[in-house]
């Protein structure tokens, strides 16, 4: 994704989901109650965006004590426990989360899903060499063909001509990508223990600003988003053939 999207990419995903919970209960699905967890995780989501990016134009992100204890591992997973602690925790925090899926359409999100190919930005980035060529291609292209892979299954979703395990599959390809993926090849391209990546220019770029709100909240996101599909048609297992 270009680091210059990514700040009105976090703003889509945001609008994004305030609108799919309000979706849902204005469709009967959800009542107020419900919905209210649902907007408190969606408001620490929104405080948490600044105050990354404020770490990174504080340079926190790419101290040597920090990029040593391998951050990509663990900084970039503050978003999904912000997401999926109360998910896993709460099971009508679960049904809330299905019952907005249910109400938005999978069609829906998974054409919101297809946003990953702004990834095309990265990749550009790194042809010219403004950006790590690993994380560009390694990271930049499987995202890319995933997001072009999400609309085509948001499109065939709508004509009602996919199924469900495609849908899954597709899913479960979105997030492994990242998480092991992702998680692992940025640690593998700083300083630090793993570093075993010797590119110009380097994966410290990842925890800079503006480049930081990819790692450390725009993907992980989607990503998160990606469990949340996987579990929706998972619980629909009566529906797949």
């Amino acid at each position: 994704m270009g680091d210059s999207t990514l700040p009105f990419l976090f703003v889509t995903q945001i609008v994004f989901m305030a609108l799919a919970v309000r979706s849902a209960q204005r469709t009967g699905r959800l009542s107020l109650d419900r919905a209210r967890p649902l907007y408190v995780v969606i408001a620490v989501l929104v405080l948490w965006a600044p105050i990354s990016a404020y770490l990174a134009l504080k340079g926190a992100y790419t101290q040597p004590a920090v990029l040593e204890r391998l951050p990509g591992l663990w900084v970039t997973m503050v978003p999904v426990l912000v997401l999926m602690v109360p998910w896993g925790l709460s099971a009508d925090f679960r049904d809330s989360v299905n019952s907005v899926v249910e109400a938005v359409g999978l069609h829906k999100i998974m054409l919101f899903e297809g946003l990953r190919v702004l990834a095309i930005g990265g990749i550009i980035k790194g042809l010219k060499g403004e950006f790590s060529p690993e994380i560009a291609f390694y990271l930049g292209i499987p995202d890319l063909v995933f997001g072009a892979l999400a609309l085509l299954a948001g499109y065939l979703l709508y004509q009602k001509s996919l199924d469900l395990k495609w849908v899954l599959a597709l899913n479960v390809y979105g997030f492994v990508i990242i998480v092991p993926g992702g998680s692992v090849l940025m640690n593998l391209g700083i300083p630090g223990p793993w570093h075993i990546i010797h590119s110009t220019p380097d994966m410290v770029s990842m925890f800079e600003y503006p480049m930081t709100l990819a790692p450390t909240v725009v993907v992980p996101i989607f990503v998160t988003l990606n469990g949340f599909v996987i579990n929706y048609v998972m619980s629909r297992k009566s529906a797949l053939p």
